[in-house]
């Protein structure tokens, strides 16, 4: 027995005798395409091949009494207009539709013109509410631009009131320099005429007359040649002229002493405080490298303003310098050049005038608000260490500060510096000791240890802690160690790293290393 696959209805998706349309070839079943039953209600069975078979779809649709009533989509199966409309399934029916299948029997009935009516004024009414809705927010909306735009015109009316006071303090504090300037520039001019005169006088004067004039003539050559000697001349500072706007540089003199040292370290300040570490090099040329403690301020545009002066004015050298973040060597002037136009002194002293300021206000309120952002987080995680025994390392340790002045010049010989003894619980004596890096030798670092100085042997916790001004940089080293006898020091040969140390005015201020150091024997 075989089994033969029978084409299914279009419409029914139902396999039963299967009739294909001659003009569409869609094909059906017998209910489906609309074949009539005999006397005996069963499907007339057989179809002329012969004769042309059309669907529903394909049959010309009769005209019905009122077709301007009946306007719309005609329904695929029984091939009539859609009249009614089923509010429980929300579908639209022809009669057919409700009368043949029954699943609408129980439902809601409407006629589609009715529930068209309706819902079209329903929604119309939406549309309605909708674009007043609309005409209303666009109303809120002008009246919101409207304030946006007066607050921004008054700030600007503000900032025009501010310039303009600006400008004319700043003119007003060059203008008395100026002033004295304009006046300087004349006097040659002045000394000039007055200079003739006398010459004439002592050209076209006879024997008794000049013989009678000399000592006045002679007396105002003195005073002339006085005013007029070049060693006299003062330049005006310009570094110092700011405003509320664009702060003026904070300048510092810096004097090095033997121009034939590789490096020099040093720091400056804004006007505002923010600190800045400066270091010079010099290889072929004289450079210049910054950056500051802040981070806010190493990530903002500041001006940095170098003057190498002269004695002779037009020969001074100045440089301004861009510092947007990036930490680099920025050239002031080659070595031969300040060698040989005398700006290093028979001493051999070199100075240099040096003045950071940040671009304009804005900037500097933005460093000041991030650095109290930065200090306020740095007291909130102090105030929760100190909240938290577990974390505070004074519950644990026996602990002593120490200070130690700090010297770069350079030394023969590390000479070892001791600290007061420390005494815990067992009476056991404590102490640190440090030596001091050579500046001069690069291979020197800051050696610190933890030293018994009497008592039992023990196994020990101990921790050194270097302190810094800002409490975030500070350098805190731990370890454990069995002290087994006594003077004998456990602890770090290279403390802290030697540039950074040296680099930072922050670990030495005043030239003083202020250290923390604590011990916490583990055995009675």
């Amino acid at each position: 027995m075989s089994l033969i696959l029978a084409p299914a209805c279009t419409i029914c998706a139902k396999t039963k005798i299967s009739i294909s349309c001659s003009k569409c070839c869609h094909i059906y079943c017998a209910d489906c395409f609309g074949i009539p039953n005999d006397s005996a209600g069963e499907k007339m069975r057989l179809v002329s091949l012969l004769s042309t078979r059309l669907c529903f779809r394909c049959k010309p649709v009769k005209q019905e009494e009122n077709p301007s009533e009946n306007d719309g989509e005609q329904c695929r199966v029984h091939g009539k207009y859609f009249r009614l409309f089923c509010l429980s399934c929300e579908e639209i029916l022809c009669d057919d539709c409700f009368l043949s299948e029954g699943a609408h029997m129980r439902h809601k009935i409407d006629f589609v013109k009715t529930v068209y009516k309706e819902r079209r004024a329903e929604t119309e009414r939406k549309f309605t509410l909708l674009q007043e809705s609309q005409s209303h927010n666009v109303e809120l909306y002008e009246k919101n631009l409207e304030s946006i735009e007066a607050a921004g015109q008054s700030i600007l009316d503000e900032i025009e009131v501010i310039y303009e006071r600006t400008k004319q303090s700043v003119n007003q504090f060059t203008k008395g320099r100026k002033c004295v300037l304009e006046d300087q520039m004349e006097l040659p001019a002045k000394r000039q005429k007055l200079n003739d005169t006398l010459y004439k006088l002592v050209t076209q004067s006879p024997p008794v007359e000049f013989l009678k004039e000399h000592a006045f003539v002679n007396w105002q050559c003195d005073e002339m040649m006085s005013c007029a000697t070049p060693d006299q001349f003062a330049p005006m500072q310009f570094d110092d002229i700011g405003c509320e706007l664009v702060p003026s540089y904070e300048m510092h003199t810096y004097t090095l002493a033997n121009f034939n040292l590789s490096g020099y370290w040093s720091h400056n300040r804004t006007i505002s405080d923010i600190p800045w570490n400066i270091y010079l090099s010099k290889k072929d040329n004289l450079s210049i490298s910054v950056d500051s403690n802040v981070d806010a301020a190493n990530n903002k545009s500041y001006k940095m303003v170098v003057i190498v002066p002269h004695n002779d004015i037009r020969k001074t050298i100045q440089k301004l310098f861009i510092l947007n973040g990036v930490s680099r060597e920025h050239s002031i002037a080659s070595v031969s050049l300040l060698q040989n136009e005398e700006f290093i002194n028979s001493s051999g002293e070199l100075i240099l005038k040096i003045g950071i300021r940040s671009t304009n206000i804005v900037v500097e309120n933005q460093v000041l608000r991030a650095q109290k952002q930065e200090l306020k987080l740095k007291i909130d995680e102090l105030e929760n260490q100190l909240s938290s025994p577990e974390r505070d390392i004074n519950c644990k340790f026996y602990i002593m500060h120490y200070n130690l002045n700090f010297s770069k010049q350079s030394k023969k010989h590390q000479v070892a510096h001791h600290s007061a003894n420390l005494l815990d619980r067992s009476n056991r004596r404590w102490c640190l000791r440090v030596y001091p890096m050579d500046v001069a030798k690069t291979n020197t670092n800051l050696k610190a240890y933890i030293v018994l100085r009497k008592g039992a042997r023990t196994k020990c916790r101990y921790f050194i802690e270097l302190m810094h001004d800002n409490p975030r940089n500070n350098v805190l080293l731990c370890a454990e160690s069995f002290f087994e006898s006594l003077n004998t020091g456990y602890g770090w040969n290279a403390f802290i790293d030697r540039k950074k140390l040296l680099s930072d005015v922050g670990y030495y201020p005043n030239g003083v290393l202020r250290f923390r150091f604590g011990v916490h024997p583990i055995n009675k």
